[in-house]
């Protein structure tokens, strides 16, 4: 009852194991009590299973159950199988969950009816967890009648839990709201901030699929200020990153437990649905704009020997080329162009092996059918995150997308890979960030002059021209804001810095539209 009592509050969970792993069970006494071992096993395994220990729990299972297969007492199997998949269901073990519950099957009794109740419930929290909402929609029917039956009140509180999750998943938004009453009552009464915890991320979630923020924001702050307090890194019973992960994405956002949310994410894993995140706890970040760095859990990985450079300049090439499904063929070319194919095969094989132990993940580099591609769940790459914020800005030019402008000018830090010999294999992608950046900061920037906000476009062009001293355009941006703002000394000025540099870098004169917004600055 204890264990129960602990797992379903959500709290103490780490002290009451500390405590059962302090009491001592010898075989002998297993044997004389073997009931009263079966039960402390299966205790044992449901909070090994909620403190994420899956292996521990399997042993717990095992070893209660080798006790009843040695006395031949097989009353609580069903008990110790439940704590089997209950165990799995927390800890995102689906296997383990799936064999416990066939098991409990083969065990139902009909007469039993919580018993048979607690199969259809796992039943649909399996389905559930699968990625069927549907299905465990469509088993859950009849199931809250039959447990109001009962008058049990703590199957009655989570089965609501379950229906709601169930229909929030499944796009049922106000009915999922609707089974949040029982769940609620029952988080006050018992008390289980466990439940309050997960009641109030169904809300949430529900809110968010009907773009209803603010209802949303609100009871997502609520769920995660529980959260933090429990540190809960397992959800009981069933752990469903399809809700969280996406929930997890706008706390990070909106700025709501930020430390406890990354917590979250990296101790279970979550990964998210797009690589733009860019706030996500990602594993491995990769700067290559005005810098390249390499952060693991955002630490930078230290780099030292003649033995890492290789590796680390194939990292390069492969970002360089695209990331993604790029021709083993292609980068052994481009790094070992001197080399026989053989060779160069091999040494790339080496790089590829050395690299994905530099960056502490073998998942981080995937190779299938002779391409490479860095998996862009596990890693984060700056240029990447630019490309994408300008291709949304393409996709909603004007005013509308100043704030995506915005976000892509302050992504771009400078050339990539600025510090790197001028090798033919990254040229081509530095050009076409460069590019992208300089239309960028152009649109950007005569979005604001066309909202009449003169100074932040000033601000932003002398940002660009920090990165790209030598980008005419922005030298005439600048100087029709100062001329706007009747500040003819200052676009005189940029106007002879502009001259200045082309002269000296390119020996070429600013071009008459720049000729003609000088003349303008003497005229006043």
């Amino acid at each position: 009852m204890v264990v129960m009592n602990t797992v379903w509050r959500g709290d103490g969970i780490e002290q009451t194991r500390t405590l059962l792993s302090q009491v001592s069970f010898p075989a002998a006494q297993a044997e004389a009590f073997p009931l009263s071992y079966m039960l402390f096993a299966s205790a044992r395994a449901q909070i090994e299973g909620a403190a994420l220990n899956v292996p521990g729990a399997r042993d717990w299972v095992a070893s209660g159950l080798d006790v009843a297969a040695q006395t031949g007492i097989h009353l609580v199997d069903s008990m110790v199988q439940a704590s089997a998949c209950f165990s799995g269901t927390i800890a995102s073990d689906l296997t383990m969950a799936e064999a416990s519950l066939v098991k409990m099957e083969q065990l139902l009794d009909p007469a039993w009816t919580l018993h048979v109740l607690q199969v259809q419930y796992l039943r649909a929290g399996i389905l559930l967890m699968s990625g069927d909402p549907a299905a465990a929609v469509k088993s859950l029917e009849g199931f809250q009648k039959r447990v109001v039956a009962t008058g049990a009140v703590t199957p009655m509180a989570l089965g609501d839990l379950l229906q709601a999750q169930a229909l929030a998943l499944n796009g049922q938004a106000k009915a999922a709201r609707d089974h949040l009453t029982r769940p609620g009552e029952f988080a006050q009464r018992f008390p289980s901030p466990m439940t309050a915890f997960q009641a109030d991320l169904v809300e949430a979630y529900s809110w968010f699929s009907q773009d209803e923020a603010a209802q949303g924001l609100a009871a997502l702050r609520r769920a995660l200020v529980v959260g933090r307090r429990l540190n809960a890194m397992a959800i009981f019973p069933f752990w469903l990153p399809q809700m969280l992960t996406p929930l997890c994405v706008r706390a990070l956002k909106a700025g709501i437990e930020v430390e406890y949310v990354r917590r979250l994410i990296r101790r279970r894993g979550l990964l998210p649905d797009s690589p733009a995140i860019e706030n996500w706890p990602w594993p491995i970040r990769v700067y290559t704009l005005g810098r390249f760095a390499v952060l693991k859990d955002d630490a930078s990985i230290s780099v030292s020997g003649k033995t890492q450079k290789k590796p680390l300049e194939l990292l390069k090439a492969l970002i360089a080329l695209g990331g993604r499904s790029v021709a083993a063929s292609t980068l052994s070319e481009a790094l070992w162009e001197v080399s026989a194919e053989g060779t160069a095969r091999h040494a790339l094989d080496m790089a590829v092996s050395r690299l994905r132990k530099l960056l502490g993940d073998d998942g981080a580099i995937l190779v299938q059918e002779g391409k490479l591609s860095l998996n862009d769940k596990l890693v984060w790459v700056d240029a990447w995150a630019f490309e994408r914020l300008a291709g949304d800005f393409e996709k909603h030019p004007g005013d509308a997308g100043l704030n995506l402008a915005q976000q892509a000018v302050e992504r771009y830090t400078g050339a990539f890979l600025a510090g790197d010999e001028e090798a033919a294999w990254l040229l081509g992608r530095r050009d076409r960030l460069r590019s992208h950046y300089l239309r960028l900061v152009n649109a950007h920037g005569s979005a604001l002059e066309r909202l009449g906000q003169w100074n932040q476009a000033i601000d932003g062009y002398r940002r660009a021209l920090e990165l790209e001293p030598l980008a005419e355009a922005i030298y005439q941006g600048l100087m029709r804001c100062h001329l706007e703002l009747d500040e003819p000394a200052q676009a005189l000025e940029t106007y002879r810095r502009c001259r200045q540099i082309l002269s000296v870098v390119l020996s070429v004169s600013p071009s008459p539209q720049t000729e003609k917004l000088a003349e303008r600055a003497r005229c006043r």
